[in-house]
């Protein structure tokens, strides 16, 4: 959610950007722009865009001022949503802008405020308000069906669950956690209550699944996951300072002391996940779990994994004699049992596949990391360690299998590395992501402060403002921009 801050920010920077297009580096490729159409009356600035999936349609975020003879601070500031050329209503702001999977249908967070800091706020589904609530607690989005998903919201002392735009849950105690199935057609969330007992009183977490409370109270719920397929449901609490793993609606086990993330194999069939249990002040019995059953023993372990063609990996530690004959502690990676990778340099905490599982990918924690920079990782790809940086983003494969990103920071710069080789420094980097054939990869980066949109090595400077950049069926690179008070589609193409 865009705060009032960064709307004025925006607001100032289009604002800035009304002059036209600024020289800069050009990106590989001919541009082609074709004006869909000028800022409504009153409109001044574009914030964000967004190109529907087929590509034909497109909706904007356009900024205004209240009172035009006031300077743009945050409550001076408005918001309306422009779609395929005709203008929705001024709202304070708006947020959360999507289309559904066919492109047929658009909805946003929209938010009116009023005096004394209070204010109201709707999910608009195709131009009209959804409900007026006094808070939205999960971000709208559409099923696989296009209709609205379920949602949170809260209205004055209640809390409501909303399926297909209309209250089906109503609670006195606090909702949150929503998940959704990969089909957005079924939902989880966390309910909160207050308990009283003997003592003071207590807050006790329950699951609601498809709108039903299962019975089991907890002290926390942690975690709660859909299969692939939306059929299996999945999750992990806390009670008495003691894991909980639930696995379709029955306790699978319970009395752990540590947990890793449980997972789905990407079939559906299997859910596995790591236990611990502590033995002394030092030591721990660690156990890998799939489907309900004993796997492999470890004293450390990291999170587990389902790669690709439903193996089963996970990181952790085992004792080996060293040279002259003592133990040696040596951090491994194992699949279905069998160890892959060793190493006394590195300690694995998490693990990634390519799409096609051809390779695989270790987040590594160097095992004497500079004190100066606690967070210092490296990324072992096929059993190759990269280089420590000091901090790391997330890794990022192309679809095709063939490439690797991801963000790195070294002496107060941020990069992409890409394929091993760092690429160019900027003050940050986010949002990476590749084309379905691999052959792009965009990111957004900061250079003076001001974000930009950095397509195949290169800022896009071109316009000063333009949406996140999209790959479009046919190849091409789309984006929205504005220059000159119009609205511009603009097209990269090979």
């Amino acid at each position: 959610m865009i705060s009032k801050q960064a709307f004025a920010a925006v607001l100032i920077a289009g604002l800035l950007a009304l002059g036209g297009a600024s020289a800069g580096a050009q990106v590989p490729g001919r541009a082609e722009a074709s004006e869909l159409g000028k800022l409504p009356p009153g409109g001044l600035a574009m914030s964000d865009g967004l190109i529907g999936p087929d590509g034909s349609r497109w909706a904007a975020i356009v900024l205004g001022l209240r009172d035009a003879k006031k300077p743009p601070l945050p409550e001076n500031v408005r918001a309306a949503v422009v779609v395929d050329g005709k203008a929705d209503p001024w709202y304070s702001r708006v947020a959360n802008l999507s289309f559904s999977r066919d492109g047929r249908h658009f909805l946003y967070r929209a938010y009116v405020d009023a005096a004394g800091g209070a204010g109201t706020s709707s999910i608009v589904l195709d131009g009209q308000p959804v409900g007026a609530y006094d808070a939205i607690l999960s971000e709208p989005t559409f099923d696989a069906d296009g209709r609205l998903a379920p949602f949170l919201a809260r209205k004055g002392s209640r809390y409501l669950a909303v399926i297909d735009g209309k209250t089906a849950q109503e609670y006195p105690d606090a909702l949150s956690d929503l998940t959704l199935s990969p089909d957005g057609r079924r939902s989880m969330y966390r309910l909160t209550r207050i308990v009283q007992g003997s003592g003071a009183p207590a807050l006790k977490s329950s699951v609601v699944l498809d709108g039903k409370e299962d019975a089991g109270r907890y002290d926390k719920v942690l975690y709660t996951w859909f299969s692939p397929d939306s059929k299996r449901i999945l999750w992990a609490a806390m009670d008495e300072e003691k894991f909980i793993v639930v696995v379709d609606g029955k306790v699978e086990r319970s009395g752990a002391e540590k947990l890793t993330p449980p997972r789905f194999s990407r079939d559906s069939a299997h859910v596995g996940y790591g236990l611990g249990v502590r033995t002394s002040s030092r030591m721990w019995d660690c156990s890998i779990i799939v489907d309900g059953k004993l796997l492999s023993k470890h004293e450390i372990i990291g999170n587990m994994q389902f790669a690709p063609d439903g193996r089963v990996w996970w990181s952790g530690n085992y004792w080996e004699k060293s040279a002259d004959g003592t133990d040696e502690v040596m951090f491994g990676v194992f699949c279905d049992a069998r160890k892959v990778y060793s190493s006394a340099e590195y300690q694995v905490s998490n693990i990634d596949f390519s799409p096609d599982g051809r390779h695989v990918v270790y987040e590594a924690l160097p095992k004497n990391p500079d004190k100066a920079h606690p967070e210092s990782r490296a990324y072992i790809l096929d059993g190759a360690p990269g280089l420590v940086y000091e901090k790391v983003l997330a890794p990022l494969f192309s679809p095709d299998g063939a490439h690797l990103a991801y963000g790195a920071a070294k002496g107060g710069s941020w990069f992409v590395v890409l394929d091993g080789r760092p690429q160019a420094a900027f003050e940050a980097v986010s949002k990476l992501a590749f084309s379905p054939d691999g052959k792009h990869l965009i990111y957004e980066a900061k250079i003076q402060g001001k974000p930009v949109w950095v397509i195949d090595g290169k800022p896009f400077t071109d316009y000063r403002q333009i949406s996140p950049p999209q790959f479009m069926p046919g190849g091409a690179i789309e984006f929205l921009a504005l220059e000159a008070g119009a609205i511009k589609r603009v097209s990269l193409k090979d």
